[in-house]
């Protein structure tokens, strides 16, 4: 019983020194604390070291946004992008006045100050309208999903840099369909990326439907993933 008191008391101490009371008037403030509270006391200063945490990764991770985005500068070439067909919705090649072009529609009359591309796909814009931030992640995929399909069936398909191939499903053969198949918990079907991207293709792969919707929705996540890529590579 004298060893409970005395992990209680050190507790109360422990939650006492959290909120700043000095040495010599803790041991008269442990005393007055009712047990009951000890857990109340702990939850409330945990919760505050969370959010005092989250608050701190938020700041670095804006500053270092902002401290990114003066490297995402518009790509003027990379890969055989002069040659490549298709590339109208090629995000990452968008200059800065075709990118403002693009966006009109999405941002209205308020489309951000500076603004390409590579910035679009890096998520390093400061948009004039927070809403349009919102609605930037579904225009996103969208292009990204519609230029990565056609690059399936194109005639001279873009070839980006070696280091940014790991992700081009479009370009894969059998061994390397299989497996990414695998790391997203799906069977081997035997296919190339160009014919998990193609509808009738993948439908043919997976006779169930919820499997050819997963696949469908993984792929449309890695033409994201690709386009950034592309941009890092640059």
């Amino acid at each position: 019983h004298g060893e409970k008191r005395g992990r209680t008391s050190r507790t109360r101490r422990e939650c006492l020194g959290y909120v700043g009371i000095p040495e010599d008037q803790m041991e008269e403030a442990v005393k007055q604390i009712p047990p009951e509270a000890i857990d109340l006391m702990k939850k409330m200063v945990a919760a505050a070291e969370e959010h005092q945490a989250k608050e701190a990764e938020a700041k670095g991770a804006s500053k270092e946004s902002k401290d990114s985005s003066k490297a995402y500068e518009s790509i003027k070439k990379i890969g055989n992008s002069d040659e490549a067909s298709q590339m109208k919705r090629a995000i990452f090649i968008w200059d800065e006045e075709r990118a403002k072009e693009a966006l009109k529609e999405l941002c209205k009359d308020k489309v951000p100050e500076k603004v390409n591309g590579a910035m679009l796909v890096m998520d390093q814009v400061e948009w004039a309208d927070p809403a349009d931030e919102k609605k930037w992640p579904d225009a996103l995929m969208f292009c990204a999903w519609d230029w990565f399909s056609d690059q399936a069936n194109t005639d001279v398909p873009f070839v980006p840099p070696e280091k940014a191939k790991e992700n081009c499903a479009y370009l894969w053969d059998e061994k390397t369909t299989d497996a990414w198949l695998e790391k997203i918990g799906m069977k081997a079907v035997g296919k190339k990326g160009k014919d998990l991207i193609d509808d009738c293709g993948r439908n043919e792969a997976f006779s169930d439907m919820d499997e050819a919707d997963k696949v469908l929705e993984k792929l449309k996540e890695l033409s994201i993933i690709f386009m950034k890529d592309i941009v890092r590579a640059s």
